[in-house]
C-alpha cells in the first residue's frame, strides 16, 4: 500500500499546481481584473517563488524546489521577451563633429503631484535641478498651477497649462518657446500635443503629453483600453521625430501597453523593467506606469528616475535625432 501523502506533500502538489495556474493565466491572458491584477505585479510573484524554492531546497522538498524553480524560470523568459520586444539599448555616448544644431540633445521630465510634497517646495527644487528642457505636470490643479508657475519662474518661462480640479489636470513648462500647441479629449481625458522650438535646420520634434483613466474597474479599464488605441492612431499619424510621455496606468510587461507600443511604433526610454535611483540602484517594489516612449527618428541616451530622497517623484529622458550623415567620434 502507499504511504498516505503528509501535509507537506499535499501542499507541496497545491502549491506547484497553482504556480502553474497563474503562469498559464499569463502567457494566456484571460480577460478578467484578477487575470491582469495578476501580469501586472508578476515580477513580484517570481521573486515570491524564488524564495519559496530556496525555502523547499532547505527543507528538503525537492518536487517543490524543482516546481518553483522551473516556474521562475518560465516568468524570467517571459519578462525578458518583454523587455526586449520594447527596451533598446543606449547607444555609446558620441561627439558629433558637424551638424552639431541639427543634433541638440533634448531632455525631458514627467511628474504628477501626487507624487510632490505637500509644501512643494522640496520637490520642486527637485525638478529645477533636474535640468530638464521641458516637464510635463500631471494632476494640475488652480493651486498647483500658481505655486508652479511663481516657483518655475523664470527657469520655465513658456508654459501651457489645463487646469482640473479633479486628477485630470495637465501643464507643460518649457525653457524656450513652444511651437504650436493642440490639446484634445480622447474619452473625458485631455492629452496635448506640442511643437518643440529647435533650430532652422533641425526637423519638427512633437511632444504628446498623454493620461489613461486609471482601470479601478472594469469599466475603467475599457475605457483604459480604448483611450490606448485612440493614442497609438493619433501618434502613428504624427510626422517625423515623437516623444509620447505620461501616464499610461500599465506595467511595462503589460499586453495593453506592448500593443499600444506597437501599433504606435515606439520604443521605450526605459533602460530595464523597474525604476531606478539617479545613481543607478534598483527600487523593485515601485509600480512603473509612467512612461517615456520615443519613436525611430531619435536616440535615446539616458533615462532617469528622480526622486526626493527615497520618494519616486518623477522620471525624465534625454534624446538626440537620428543621423546618418555626420561622423560620429567616440568619447
Amino acid at each position: 500500500m502507499k504511504p498516505n501523502p503528509t501535509p507537506l506533500t499535499i501542499f507541496s502538489s497545491a502549491a506547484i499546481f497553482g504556480m502553474w495556474i497563474i503562469i498559464a493565466m499569463m502567457v494566456l491572458p484571460l480577460d478578467s481584473a484578477f487575470s491582469r491584477e495578476v501580469i501586472q505585479v508578476s515580477p513580484y510573484i517570481m521573486l515570491g517563488l524564488f524564495a519559496l524554492g530556496l525555502a523547499a531546497l532547505i527543507c528538503k522538498q525537492e518536487k517543490l524546489m524543482k516546481g518553483s524553480f522551473w516556474a521562475v524560470a518560465a516568468l524570467a523568459f517571459m519578462l525578458r521577451s518583454s523587455a526586449l520586444a520594447t527596451i533598446q539599448d543606449l547607444p555609446t555616448p558620441t561627439a558629433f563633429t558637424d551638424n552639431v544644431e541639427q543634433l541638440s540633445p533634448v531632455s525631458v521630465s514627467q511628474y504628477s503631484t501626487s507624487n510632490l510634497l505637500l509644501d512643494g517646495s522640496p520637490s520642486i527644487t527637485s525638478i529645477l535641478s533636474s535640468s530638464a528642457d521641458v516637464v510635463t505636470i500631471q494632476g494640475l490643479t488652480p493651486d498647483w498651477s500658481d505655486l508652479l508657475i511663481d516657483s518655475l519662474n523664470p527657469e520655465y518661462p513658456h508654459h501651457y497649462l489645463f487646469e482640473d480640479i479633479g486628477v485630470h489636470g495637465l501643464g507643460i513648462f518649457s525653457k524656450s518657446e513652444l511651437g504650436s500647441v493642440d490639446s484634445f479629449l480622447i474619452g473625458d481625458v485631455v492629452q496635448v500635443a506640442a511643437c518643440l522650438s529647435g533650430h532652422e535646420s533641425s526637423p519638427e520634434l512633437t511632444m504628446v503629453a498623454v493620461q489613461t483613466t486609471p482601470p479601478v474597474n472594469n469599466g475603467s479599464y475599457q475605457e483604459m483600453k480604448a483611450q490606448l488605441g485612440a493614442l497609438a492612431e493619433y501618434v502613428s499619424s504624427i510626422p517625423g521625430p515623437t516623444i509620447t510621455i505620461g501616464d499610461f496606468n500599465n506595467m511595462p510587461w503589460s499586453n495593453e501597453l506592448s500593443n499600444f507600443q506597437s501599433k504606435a511604433g515606439l520604443q521605450d526610454s526605459r533602460r530595464s523593467l523597474f525604476p531606478t535611483y539617479h545613481q543607478g540602484a534598483p527600487h523593485l517594489f515601485d509600480r512603473p506606469v509612467e512612461h517615456i516612449f520615443y519613436s525611430k527618428d531619435l536616440q535615446c541616451l539616458q533615462y532617469r528616475a528622480q526622486r526626493d530622497g527615497s520618494t519616486y517623484i518623477g522620471s525624465g529622458a534625454t534624446f538626440q535625432l537620428r543621423s546618418n550623415k555626420s561622423a560620429m567620434v567616440a568619447r
